[in-house]
């Protein structure tokens, strides 16, 4: 099944910090080439899907990650811990599949990824002396800002969160997979009904690609923690959302101490 299924199964994967971001333009097949691959355009109404184009590789490694596939065994908490969305999955590679919902918080944690390693990436860059100067002005231009009395145009460094990036996993970019695939991995998982839902409407399964900080230890101990004084963004909320949120956030303890625990899992000696 997964020889016959390898160039449908994986939709997409794109490479973090592409522009493109929609993939509903995508075919449904893995281009598999030593080409580089071509840049579809996004749809104006695509504008909030993460996506992209599927860079060069081969059947075999294709075939490698949809038979290695599987639902990630050591959740112990989130919306997939309690079989509501898409499972969260895990590759033999290393990687941590983490679902990517087509809405504001989907978008807002994709948004945070790249920025943190994106960061990164602009931190290391170094500007050779052959740069072309309009390359070198596009990195920059966006970075221009008036002092208060509306004088002169300043430099400022970019908005980075580099920084706390040696705790954040490594972002891989975005995969975008047949749900059909998720069915088959998913199996008596809970989560399944989610993903044949999403195979009934023709969605595609779109995930994060993390790094799996768990790989390669037999019996990792684990927890979830949400840190912070509240659970909510301030932007784009009404206030009956916010005072909700506000309460549930001081009734858990969350604003008192800056964070909750939401799942831990341990192992007896």
């Amino acid at each position: 099944a997964v020889e016959k299924g390898a160039m449908a199964g994986v939709v997409a994967a794109r490479a973090p910090w592409r522009e493109d971001r929609s993939p509903s333009h995508l075919s449904d097949s893995t281009r598999v080439s030593s080409d580089p691959p071509a840049v579809h355009p996004a749809r104006d109404d695509d504008d909030h899907h993460p996506a992209s184009v599927v860079p060069s590789s081969s059947i075999h490694e294709v075939q490698d990650l949809l038979a290695s596939l599987r639902v990630a065994p050591n959740q112990v908490a989130g919306h997939s811990s309690k079989g509501v969305g898409l499972p969260s999955l895990v590759d033999d590679s290393g990687h941590f599949l983490k679902p990517a919902p087509d809405d504001r918080k989907g978008v807002a944690e994709l948004a945070f990824y790249e920025r943190v390693w994106k960061g990164v990436e602009h931190e290391h860059h170094e500007p050779d002396d052959d740069d072309d100067d309009d390359e070198a002005c596009s990195r920059t231009k966006n970075h221009r800002i008036r002092d208060d009395d509306g004088g002169k145009a300043t430099m400022m460094p970019p908005p980075s969160l580099a920084g706390i990036a040696p705790f954040v996993p490594k972002f891989h970019g975005v995969l975008v997979v047949d749900p059909s695939t998720v069915v088959s991995v998913a199996g008596d998982d809970p989560t399944a009904a989610a993903a044949r839902d999403a195979a009934s409407r023709g969605q595609r399964a779109v995930f994060l690609r993390l790094e799996d900080v768990t790989a390669g230890f037999r019996k990792p101990c684990v927890i979830d923690l949400k840190v912070g004084l509240r659970t909510y963004s301030e932007r784009g909320h009404d206030s009956a959302y916010v005072a909700k949120r506000s309460a549930h956030d001081r009734r858990s303890g969350q604003f008192e101490v800056g964070f909750k625990v939401c799942g831990m899992q341990t192992w007896r000696r």
